[in-house]
């Protein structure tokens, strides 16, 4: 089992590397390699706690992985909620509608992390996700009583 110090290093990395690119998985065998640790290993255990996701692609000695919103929120869990805050307040009501990536302007490299907010939102019971599409950079979601009563508490 690896020690805590690396599943670190490599959450931060991946944390570091998704603010660049939200959309993109990353090699996380140099940073393994150089503290003489297993990559599938760290991989392995980071994804068994849900810091990072399950699409886990191992293939010519690299091991790439994208980070969760899990292991986000462990990195910097008042930049989430402040974006969360963000998106409830750019919807109005109840049964509104509108874009994430509008709200938050974010960009097409952010288009995972607009996505993973959403589902994040959805999870709470804030937001209804109801539309994803890449090319379009849209991520739609419906506010829901739940998210008024959050937004009306801040």
């Amino acid at each position: 089992m690896p020690d805590q110090t690396i599943s670190t290093e490599v959450l931060d990395y991946l944390w570091k590397e998704y603010q660049k690119n939200s959309n993109l998985a990353y090699d996380i065998s140099p940073l393994c390699v150089r503290r003489q640790t297993d990559p599938a290993l760290v991989s392995n255990e980071l994804r068994q706690e849900g810091l990072i996701k399950d699409d886990i692609i191992l293939a010519g000695g690299q091991v790439c992985c994208s980070i969760s919103m899990k292991g986000v929120i462990r990195c910097d869990e008042q930049l989430v909620e402040a974006k969360i805050d963000g998106v409830l307040l750019g919807l109005r009501e109840v049964n509104s509608i509108g874009n994430v990536t509008d709200i938050l302007n974010l960009g097409a490299k952010d288009f995972q992390l607009a996505f993973d907010l959403a589902n994040e939102m959805q999870n709470r019971d804030l937001v209804k996700l109801l539309y994803a599409f890449q090319p379009g950079n849209k991520v739609s979601v419906e506010m829901t009583l739940e998210g008024v009563r959050r937004r009306g508490a801040k």
